[in-house]
């Protein structure tokens, strides 16, 4: 009997993993109201692969694909507490609102403190065990502001303790498991001990300000937290010298416990960081003599340079004598700006967790590209959808908000059907309206709706040229024959047979690629590049075939005497099409160049130039033959063995052009502020990393010499720091067109050495 009924059990259970998925049917409504609730989340589970679905505006779902053995399913909805309930044919579930809490963390003389990790435990009783779950955590803003949502009515304590360190560039998230609260409200330290704070469904409990007193002065905050232990190293030990100033916000009120960082020009050690004291005073002592970069920031205000004229861009470079002290090194650190606003669905109801990330507009590699802003991170937006990015520089930026993907560091909100999103409410990039700030600017009304639908789903699989299956990363981005700004690739990994999938990819024409790491210096890994136009349809079954790319074979001729003694040349195939340039940030190929001077370098597709990357000094790019014809600065197509090359004749030579520059008003106080900008008058000859243009800054003597032009026709422009825009959004082309009406025409000719004096414009 027990055999029957194991073998009916086994058999059952069979019957049941074959069972096709279903189709659940339910409704929400609020609990309290009975009113329904629209676009509240069902699912499975957690990710894009899980089934899910959202309610209509009667409250009503159809959740399909559901296995047939899963027994609960999930329900979430902003504002509302998220609950699992069991899987039956009919569903009505009844949600209910979750309480707030909300307050500012402030420091010991009341002001406020970003970046601090504020935690709701909920209070468990188990007979007269008392115990403290950790249940929610949050960061403040830049107004010391938090709020912790979706709490289930009942007694929860608050506290708060540093979440995050800073560092030269950036700021470090500590895991909440690795935080020591020892600061619960209002003025204890123990939970046991802290004010119980009674929540109520659907009510806010505002005014749960606590105050976390700043670290003593002397201590670095590692990334653990607060370490009054550590000795503050001497970066040097041996030296005298001293440089000290203060630290100061636009208000002309000292800064405390600001970073002020020391890095050392002849690299002598690692950059070397003291806070400031309660009067914003710091002080770097024991220095040898030398030369140094100092600067200063807060986690909500960023790094700022030391910089003697005001409104510099670039940092000032100090020179330390041996025993000598620096004094009045003072820092101005202005509030950053700040961009806010608030992110709802298309019925204009609020999404919590989104994420939300400001990114600038860059020129790279010859295209607009979205990046990152260095030192700000991203934020989630709260039960309001209300976010506020703050510490941020003055320029030109991008707003975008995701849901339902992965983002490291955050808990996204997996609302499916929503395609990452641009302010004022685009899934387009090149679409998105820029938001400009100005020093200290805030941007307080940016607020869009998340687009829904019109994403897809891309899959395929990739062989390498032999055949057999690529293990490696696939890559896809905007093209750049669309002309829209790039988002940083999206990459997956392939599986063990070759495949991929890309989830969640919005409209637009893209650009895929797969590709192998370099095989050597001179050999260039497999690659492929296939563009896809993206319309909301998925695309399945594509095949991307990686090729082992073209050989280049040659030689190298001198022309004007013998080879260097020091023959350290380098000579690549620079891409010459931002699409078929390596997404996975695969450097080109260098050539081997051997003792008789002759060269190859293999695995290279797509159009390229053949350019000298590094010569000694005093040689330069004369020439490229292939086949006996002048194909200098051409564009040479590569991919197949077909369209390889085997006669290139790459000349260099020693007769090479200086341009000297000085300042038309040398001996005045700014002499040697300023830069040399020289640019071919040909449009044609200003493409990406064009050899036909140079940038130069005044030596020892007060000039700037620019040498290894080649021959040609040039426009040459002096810029002093007030006319020196940041132009890392801009078109090269756009901006040297900009600067031809009043630069200085110059004929150089081969070998030839000029001198010219220039009035410095922008002083």
């Amino acid at each position: 009997m027990i055999r029957r009924a194991l073998v009916l059990t086994l058999f059952s259970a069979a019957l049941q993993a074959q069972a096709p998925p279903t189709i659940v049917h339910g409704r929400i409504v609020a609990a309290d109201t009975g009113d329904p609730i629209r676009n509240a989340r069902v699912g499975t589970a957690d990710g894009p692969d899980a089934p899910a679905a959202l309610s209509d505006a009667e409250g009503r779902f159809a959740l399909a694909g559901v296995p047939a053995d899963q027994r609960e399913i999930s329900v979430a909805k902003t504002g509302y507490l998220s609950m699992t309930v069991p899987t039956v044919a009919d569903l009505e579930i009844r949600l209910t609102k979750g309480g707030v809490i909300t307050g500012r963390v402030l420091d010991d003389l009341g002001d406020p403190e970003a970046l601090m990790n504020v935690a709701a435990f909920r209070v468990r009783r188990t007979g007269r065990r008392v115990t403290f779950e950790r249940f929610r955590a949050t960061e403040t803003d830049d107004l010391g502001e938090y709020r912790l949502f979706d709490l289930p009515p009942g007694e929860f304590v608050v506290a708060a303790a540093p979440g995050r360190v800073g560092t030269a560039t950036t700021t470090i998230p500590v895991s909440l498991d690795r935080i020591v609260f020892r600061n619960y409200y209002p003025h204890a330290e123990t939970p046991e001990t802290g004010q119980r704070i009674m929540v109520r469904s659907g009510e806010e409990t505002p005014g749960i300000d606590l105050t976390e007193p700043l670290p003593p002065f002397g201590p670095l905050l590692t990334s653990s937290g607060p370490s009054p232990a550590a000795p503050l190293p001497a970066p040097r030990p041996g030296g005298t010298g001293a440089i000290r100033g203060r630290v100061m916000g636009s208000d002309g009120l000292p800064i405390r416990r600001a970073r002020v960082q020391l890095i050392s020009g002849e690299q002598l050690f690692s950059p070397y960081f003291v806070p400031t004291d309660d009067e914003g005073r710091y002080e770097f002592a024991g220095l040898k003599a030398g030369s140094y970069l100092v600067t200063a920031g807060r986690l909500d205000r960023g790094q700022v340079p030391f910089s003697a004229s005001a409104g510099a861009r670039g940092p000032d470079l100090l020179t330390l004598a041996a025993g000598a002290a620096l004094a009045q090194i003072d820092i101005t650190i202005p509030r950053g700006g700040v961009i806010s606003g608030r992110i709802v669905d298309e019925f204009g109801d609020p999404i919590a967790n989104a994420n939300i990330r400001v990114e600038a507009v860059v020129f790279v590699r010859g295209r607009r590209r979205l990046v990152p802003v260095p030192g700000i991170a991203s934020r989630q937006t709260n039960d309001l959808g209300r976010y506020r990015i703050f510490g941020l520089p003055p320029g030109r930026y991008v707003v975008g908000a995701v849901v339902g993907e992965t983002v490291p560091g955050w808990h996204t909100a997996d609302w499916p059907g929503y395609a990452r999103t641009y302010f004022p409410g685009s899934a387009v990039p090149a679409e998105a309206q820029t938001v400009d700030l100005a020093p200290s600017q805030q941007a307080l009304t940016i607020d869009f709706a998340l687009v829904r639908g019109g994403i897809a789903r891309i899959a395929g699989r990739a062989t390498l040229s032999d055949g057999a299956p690529l293990q490696g990363v696939m890559s896809l981005t905007q093209s750049f024959r669309s002309g829209a700004i790039a988002t940083p690739p999206v990459l997956v990994r392939t599986e063990a047979d070759g495949s991929f999938v890309f989830a969640r990819v919005a409209p637009g024409e893209y650009v895929l690629q797969a590709a192998t790491s370099r095989a050597t210096v001179s050999t260039e890994g497999e690659f492929a590049a296939q563009y896809i136009s993206v319309n909301g349809v998925d695309l399945t079954g594509l095949a991307v075939h990686l090729s082992a790319g073209s050989t280049i074979e040659g030689r190298l001729s001198f022309d004007g005497g013998d080879p260097p003694e020091d023959p350290d040349f380098h000579l690549s195939p620079v891409p010459g099409d931002p699409d078929l340039t390596s997404l996975a940030d695969n450097a080109p190929a260098r050539a081997d160049i051997h003792d008789d001077w002759t060269f190859e370098m293999s695995g290279i597709t797509g159009p390229r130039r053949l350019q000298l990357t590094q010569a000694p000094d005093g040689w330069a790019l004369k020439m490229v033959r292939v086949n006996g014809v002048d194909a200098t600065d051409a564009l040479l197509m590569f991919g197949t063995a077909e369209q390889s090359l085997r006669d290139v004749e790459v000349v260099v030579t020693n007769h090479v052009t200086e341009l000297t520059v000085a300042d038309a008003a040398a001996g005045s106080a700014s002499a040697a502020d300023f830069r040399v900008i020289a640019f071919a008058t040909d449009r044609a000859r200003r493409y990406e990393g064009t050899r036909y243009a140079a940038l130069g800054v005044p030596g020892p003597r007060g000039a700037v010499v620019l040498r290894g032009l080649p021959p040609g026709d040039y426009y040459v422009v002096a810029m002093g720091r007030g006319a020196q825009p940041d132009t890392s959004g801009s078109d090269p082309q756009e901006f040297l067109a900009s600067l031809a009406a009043s630069a200085t025409k110059v004929t150089l000719t081969e070998g030839e050495h000029r001198s010219l004096r220039l009035r410095v414009i922008g002083r």
